[in-house]
């Protein structure tokens, strides 16, 4: 059987330059995408170039970017990222998601993954499509105080299985995104299964939410921070007078040793706060007035705390009786 042939046979149909899958296609990072009728474009630092076409693992472009532009809206293209690919993002404009959309899913496990390295503190993805997702893929400070790895302004961006790190001392992301003040702008934000480490005093939060939002998850996350010299929350921190509604933070692992306010998410109380938080494990130093957030309408249930190390946490906030 010819390798078209045993292509179709699993539902991955080939001709006239495109793809057509029918089922599920497993990447070799062992991802789990459904792209429909979309196109596949490849990418390589270390072997590509952007005069490329991208279709093929032989013919890869250089830059995400140049993937990016070849693709089209909602059509399920998905952008491979080769394992090993290295990338700098030194600017607001080196990477910009403005396709809706999209999946850029890289390839390979630990340090074979694909590394995308902020150079200077300015540098952020700009993400101002809809439906955009990464997956499998490593995002590095390389830089001190990077404000922000991504400023979307469109919804439903989500990143899957990626880990964000500093480089060395005192490179550090200041926070992962950093919103507009557009109400509505950002709902169905998502972070799923990543890990975030930095033992940097001036982290602040995941998510600085700056305007209302609705279904936020934060779900199966890692996350160990230093302590923030405001006490800010390590998860997400709502402005002043906005609200978010319907979020979901579930069976995250956090780390921080703030002395004092909320550890997982904070907002202004004044506002309707609506959604859930359970099967969290955290580990703070407030030893007084702990809580895990501020809220008026958040379901609370099996969340699990501990303020003091090498102590095994205890329900927070306390059973209902």
């Amino acid at each position: 059987m010819s390798l078209v042939g045993a292509l179709n046979k699993i539902g991955i149909y080939v001709g006239g330059g495109n793809v057509e899958i029918k089922h599920t296609l497993v990447a070799q990072a062992g991802l789990a995408i459904n792209s429909g009728k979309g196109k596949i474009f490849y990418v390589s630092s270390t072997s590509g170039a952007n005069t490329n076409n991208g279709k093929s693992p032989t013919q890869p472009l250089a830059t995400i970017d140049a993937a990016v532009g070849k693709c089209l809206a909602n059509r399920g293209d998905i952008i491979v990222v080769m394992q090993a690919h290295a990338e700098n993002i030194v600017t607001a404009t080196s990477l910009v998601c403005d396709i809706a959309g999209i999946t850029i899913v890289g390839l390979g496990t630990g340090s074979l993954r694909p590394k995308l390295s902020f150079t200077a503190a300015a540098g952020s993805i700009v993400v101002s499509a809809a439906n955009v997702t990464f997956k499998n893929i490593v995002f590095e400070a390389a830089y001190a105080d990077v404000a922000e790895a991504f400023t979307p302004t469109a919804k439903y961006l989500t990143i899957e299985d990626c880990d964000f790190q500093d480089n060395a001392v005192d490179q550090n992301f200041v926070e992962l995104v950093d919103t507009s003040t557009t109400d509505n702008q950002v709902d169905g934000l998502a972070f799923l299964n990543c890990s975030w480490i930095s033992p940097d005093l001036s982290t602040t939060a995941m998510i600085n939410l700056d305007a209302a939002c609705n279904k936020i998850r934060i779900i199966g996350c890692y996350v160990n921070l230093g302590v923030n010299v405001g006490n800010l929350p390590a998860l997400l921190y709502v402005a002043t007078g906005k609200s978010f509604t319907n979020i979901d933070i579930s069976h995250n692992v956090v780390v921080r040793l703030n002395t004092a306010n909320t550890v997982l998410f904070d907002g202004d109380t004044t506002t309707g706060l609506t959604g859930r938080c359970h099967h969290n494990q955290v580990l703070h130093a407030d030893t007084s007035g702990e809580a895990l957030g501020t809220s008026s309408l958040v379901a609370f249930a099996e969340n699990y705390a501990s303020g003091v190390v090498n102590t095994s946490g205890y329900r927070l906030p306390a059973a209902d009786s």
